[in-house]
C-alpha cells in the first residue's frame, strides 16, 4: 500500500537490502548540512548544487535533479544535477511530464521501482525499468516552487525511508530557497528604489518637456527589464491618446490615437488604475491594431498630476506574466514622480516660451513700425522682406506680387542669398504653395521642402530645406505672398506662423496706405493740370488753345511711348506758335481799331 501523503506510481515492489548504505545520523547529518547551507543565504545557484552534491551519495543515486519552476515559460527548469549519470544537455519539463512534471502537478512526493514510464524526463538512460526513482515538491507556503529528483541505481530499490529523507532535505531546501528569494527580492526593491531616486533626480533636472518624455519610457523600460515603453499624452480636443515618446525595441509602430478605455491604455487612463495584463493577443479587450511582433506582457499606469490627467505610461514584453503586481506599484509610484517632473518641464517651457514671444513680439513692432512708416511702395516691400528674414532667421526671404489684370505673380522685392533663381514673373498656378496660401488665406510651413511634393526645382537647386510664407491680405483681397526660405533644417513653430502672419498683416495694410498716397498725389497733380488748362483756356477762348491744354495735360499725366511723345511734343509746340499767333493778330487787330 502507499504511505500516506505521497503518490506511488506503481505497485510497491519487495525491498532488497543493499549493503552500506547510509545510517539513519547521516542522512541526517547531511540533511543539516544541506540547512545549513540554504541558511547561509548565499548564491542560489551554489545552495542548489550543494544539495543535489548530498543527497546523491545519501540515496545512492546515479542522478539527482533540482528544477525550479519558471512562470513566465511555464515549465520546469533544470537549476542543477550532481551524481555520476549527470547528463550534460538538459530540457525543461512540463506540469505533468517526468516525475518531476508529476509531483509538480500532484505537489505530493512520487516513489517508482521502474521508471519506464517516465522515459521522457531521462532521455538518455536506457535502463529505465531496472531503475528507481522518486521526487518530492519544494514548497514555500501553500505553493509549489520546483522538485528534487533522484534516479536509483539498476535493480536498486526504494523505500518510505528514502522518501521521507528526500522530502526532509527538500524541506530544508525549499526554506533556503525562499529566504534566499526573499532576500533577493528585498535587493532588487532597493536597487529598484534607489534606481527609482535617481530616475526622479534626474527628471527633475530637465527642463525641456519632450526630452522627460523621452526620458520617462527610458527609464521605465530599463527599471522593469521590458522591450519596450510607450508615453502617450492625453489631447483633450482630439479626445485621443497620442504617442508623445517611444523607447526600446524597434519595428511596428505603436498605435497613434487611441480612446479613453480602449486597450490597457485606454483603461488606465479611464480608471486611474494601472491595468497589467499577462498575455495581451488573448486579451479580450486588445486592440489588434495596437499589436507588435512578439509582444505578450502588458503594463499601464495612469500618469496624474493630482486630480488631472495628463496621459499614460506603458511598458511591454516578449514574455508571458513578465510584470507582477510589485511590479505595477513600483511603476504606479514611477508615474507619480514622472507626471509632477513632466508638468515641471512644461511650466518652465512655457515660461520660456512666453518670455521669448514676448521678446519676438517686441522686434515685430520695431520691424513692423519701419515698414508702416514708409511711404513709397517700394520702400514698404523693400522694408518687409528685410524685417521677415530677421525675424524668423531665414536666408531668404521673397515678396510676390498678385497681379490683377493677368493673375500672375511677380517678383517685387527679395533679400538673401542670390544662390536662388531671380524670375521675376510666373503664371499663379505654377506656383501650387502661393496659390494654397493665397486661396486658404492661411500660413503655409514645410519643414521638409525636398520631401514636399510640390516643390520648384530651382528653389532645390539653390538648397532650400525649410519654408514657410503668409498672405498678404487687405481690404479682404489678397494681394500677393511673403515666403522666407531657410538653407538649413527648420521646424516652423506656431509662434513662427503668428509672426509671420502679423508681419504680412502689417505689410498689406502698408502697401495699401502707400498705393493711396501714391494715388492721392497723382489726383493732385491732375487736378493742378486740369486748372491750369481750364485757366489758358478761359483767358483765350481759342480752340487752338484748348487743344494745346489737352496735349499738355496728355504730356504729364500719360505714359508715351518715345515716338508718341515725340509727335505729341511736336504737335504742342505748333499749338502754342499757332496760339501765339492768334493772340499777335488779335492785338494787331486791336491796335488798328
Amino acid at each position: 500500500m502507499a504511505t500516506a501523503g505521497w503518490c506511488a506510481v506503481t505497485p510497491r515492489q519487495i525491498e532488497i537490502p543493499r549493503p552500506k548504505r547510509p545510517s539513519q545520523t547521516e542522512r541526517l547529518q547531511a540533511a543539516a548540512e544541506v540547512a545549513a547551507i540554504a541558511g547561509a543565504a548565499g548564491a542560489l545557484s551554489e545552495v542548489l548544487a550543494q544539495a543535489a552534491t548530498r543527497v546523491a551519495p545519501l540515496l545512492e543515486a546515479d542522478w539527482v535533479s533540482v528544477r525550479l519552476y519558471d512562470h513566465t515559460t511555464q515549465r520546469l527548469v533544470l537549476h542543477s544535477s550532481a551524481g555520476p549519470r549527470a547528463p550534460r544537455a538538459t530540457h525543461d519539463l512540463a506540469p505533468g511530464q517526468g516525475l518531476s512534471g508529476t509531483t509538480l502537478s500532484t505537489g505530493k512526493p512520487v516513489l517508482t521501482n521502474h521508471l519506464s514510464a517516465f522515459a521522457d524526463e531521462w532521455p538518455e538512460l536506457r535502463d529505465l525499468t531496472q531503475r528507481p526513482g522518486l521526487a518530492v515538491p519544494l514548497r514555500v507556503g501553500m505553493r509549489v516552487i520546483g522538485t528534487l529528483a533522484a534516479v536509483g541505481r539498476p535493480s536498486a530499490r526504494y523505500s518510505d525511508n528514502d522518501v521521507a529523507v528526500l522530502d526532509l532535505v527538500g524541506r530544508v531546501l525549499s526554506a533556503g530557497v525562499s529566504r534566499i528569494e526573499a532576500l533577493e527580492a528585498a535587493r532588487r526593491r532597493a536597487e529598484r528604489l534607489e534606481t527609482l531616486h535617481e530616475t526622479a533626480a534626474a527628471l527633475a533636472q530637465e527642463s525641456d518637456p519632450h526630452a522627460a518624455l523621452q526620458l520617462i519610457g527610458a527609464r521605465a523600460r530599463c527599471l522593469l527589464s521590458a522591450e519596450r515603453a510607450v508615453v502617450r499624452l492625453w489631447q483633450s480636443d482630439a479626445q485621443r491618446l497620442v504617442v508623445a515618446a517611444v523607447d526600446g525595441e524597434t519595428g511596428e509602430p505603436p498605435l497613434e490615437r487611441i480612446r479613453s478605455g480602449e486597450g490597457a491604455a485606454g483603461q488606465a487612463f479611464a480608471t486611474g488604475k494601472p491595468v497589467l495584463v499577462d498575455d495581451y493577443p488573448t486579451w479580450p479587450q486588445a486592440l489588434s491594431s495596437d499589436l507588435w511582433a512578439g509582444r505578450r506582457s502588458v503594463l499601464a499606469v495612469p500618469l496624474r498630476l493630482r486630480d488631472e490627467p495628463l496621459g499614460v505610461l506603458t511598458v511591454a514584453a516578449t514574455r508571458i506574466g513578465a510584470f507582477t503586481d510589485e511590479d505595477a506599484q513600483l511603476m504606479t509610484l514611477f508615474a507619480q514622480q514622472a507626471a509632477t517632473a513632466f508638468a515641471q518641464a512644461r511650466a518652465l517651457a512655457e515660461q520660456r516660451r512666453a518670455a521669448e514671444y514676448a521678446e519676438r513680439l517686441a522686434v515685430l513692432h520695431a520691424l513692423a513700425l519701419e515698414v508702416v512708416q514708409q511711404s513709397d511702395e517700394h520702400q514698404v516691400l523693400h522694408h518687409t522682406v528685410e524685417a521677415a528674414s530677421q525675424l524668423l532667421g531665414g536666408e531668404v526671404a521673397r515678396l510676390w506680387l498678385l497681379e490683377a489684370t493677368t493673375d500672375e505673380l511677380v517678383l517685387r522685392a527679395a533679400y538673401g542669398s542670390e544662390l536662388l533663381p531671380l524670375a521675376t514673373r510666373y503664371p499663379r498656378a505654377a506656383r501650387p504653395l502661393i496659390e494654397r496660401a493665397l486661396r486658404t488665406r492661411e500660413v503655409i510651413a514645410v519643414d521638409d521642402y525636398p520631401g514636399h511634393p510640390s516643390t520648384i526645382p530651382e528653389l532645390l537647386a539653390g538648397g532650400v530645406a525649410s519654408i514657410i510664407l503668409a498672405p498678404l491680405v487687405a481690404d479682404k483681397q489678397a494681394q500677393g505672398v511673403l515666403i522666407v526660405n531657410a538653407l538649413t533644417p527648420r521646424t516652423w513653430t506656431a509662434d513662427d506662423r503668428q509672426m509671420l502672419q502679423l508681419l504680412a498683416r502689417h505689410a498689406a495694410d502698408a502697401l495699401l496706405s502707400a498705393r493711396r498716397l501714391a494715388a492721392e498725389r497723382r489726383t493732385a497733380r491732375l487736378e493742378a493740370a486740369l486748372r491750369a488748362a481750364r485757366g489758358v483756356a478761359a483767358s483765350v477762348g481759342s480752340p487752338l488753345e484748348a487743344a494745346a491744354g489737352r496735349v499738355e495735360l496728355l504730356l504729364r499725366l500719360s505714359t508715351l511711348g518715345e515716338r508718341e511723345r515725340a509727335i505729341a511734343e511736336e504737335a504742342r509746340a505748333g499749338l502754342r506758335a499757332a496760339v501765339e499767333a492768334l493772340r499777335r493778330l488779335h492785338d494787331a487787330g486791336h491796335e488798328r481799331a
